[in-house]
């Protein structure tokens, strides 16, 4: 029974690494270097809870890659106040300076560092969402700061949370009668 519950406490913690380490890497910032290629808006119209339909534009920039000239599209939507935290609420902003950064044709495009979270997945049509858009030089090499700060605090914290369920695993209750009763007896020796 004791094999089972261990088994089951760390196929428990295994899975949750799996969850923690999927969420750090849909709604961690990553970046690119790409030149951006043009913008779009297109109308969606999807049911309400009330069963009214509700229409809103989605703003998509299109990019191609620096390294390799392969084509990557973004969404380009406010998070609000809401889930990821990102505050952003300059989506018509970044709509107007990616046109402007697709304007630029011929053999000098402007290299943009784009920020984004999310993955690109074809098959239920998700697409990565737009953070931010800066233009950088040739050559230009990103530090990921606060990805690396969050990893480590990360690695951390599951170290001490591992150590720490290992420690309660194999902590006893102690049986009425068992114990140290060396205090017991020092107490004793000094009542004069």
């Amino acid at each position: 029974m004791k094999a089972f519950f261990k088994r089951f406490a760390l196929a428990v913690f295994v899975v949750f690494i799996v969850v923690y380490a999927l969420a750090a890497s849909y709604y961690l910032p990553r970046t690119a270097l790409v030149h951006v290629t043009g913008t779009e808006i297109k109308r969606s119209d999807s049911k309400a809870k009330d069963g009214s339909t509700l229409t809103t534009d989605v703003r998509y920039v299109m990019t191609s890659r620096v390294d390799d000239g392969k084509a990557m599209v973004f969404k380009n939507e406010d998070t609000g106040w809401g889930w990821p935290p990102y505050f952003k609420f300059d989506s018509g902003d970044l709509a107007g300076e990616a046109m402007n950064l697709a304007k630029d044709k011929g053999k000098d495009k402007s290299i943009v560092l784009v920020t984004y979270y999310g993955w690109r997945t074809n098959l239920l049509s998700l697409f990565p969402n737009v953070v931010s858009l800066e233009e950088v030089g040739e050559g230009y090499e990103h530090i990921p700061i606060f990805n690396l700060a969050f990893l480590v605090f990360s690695v951390v914290f599951f170290i001490v949370l591992f150590v720490y369920a290992r420690r309660l695993a194999r902590w006893r209750p102690k049986k009425k009668g068992e114990g140290d009763s060396a205090p017991a007896e020092a107490t004793e020796g000094n009542s004069d």
